[in-house]
């Protein structure tokens, strides 16, 4: 299990389960009732246990997160969350 502080950009290891098994990390996110947000692969094994042990949280496939880090990542994301910088910049480029 890691923690993905986005604000730092840091990732941090928090756990490493004894096995895969679906009640292993289930009991083990049981434990955490403030988790928002969890990231997997596709594993359907995983998807029930975050179901069961953590079923407040939203669940994010991994790809998907990839595609959306990526995106983060484009002058388009930096602009729709700050357009008026964006129009400062055109004006100022010759």
């Amino acid at each position: 299990m890691a923690d993905r502080n986005n604000s730092h950009r840091q990732q941090s290891s928090i756990a490493l389960l004894k096995d895969r098994e679906v009640g292993t990390l289930a009991k083990w996110l049981e434990n955490y009732p403030g988790i928002q947000v969890l990231s997997r692969d596709r594993s359907k094994a995983y998807k029930n246990a975050m179901t069961q042990g953590a079923p407040q949280a939203i669940q994010v496939a991994e790809f998907l997160k990839n595609l959306l880090l990526s995106f983060c990542k484009t002058s388009e994301f930096n602009f729709l969350l700050n357009p008026a910088q964006h129009e400062k910049q055109a004006h100022a480029s010759p």
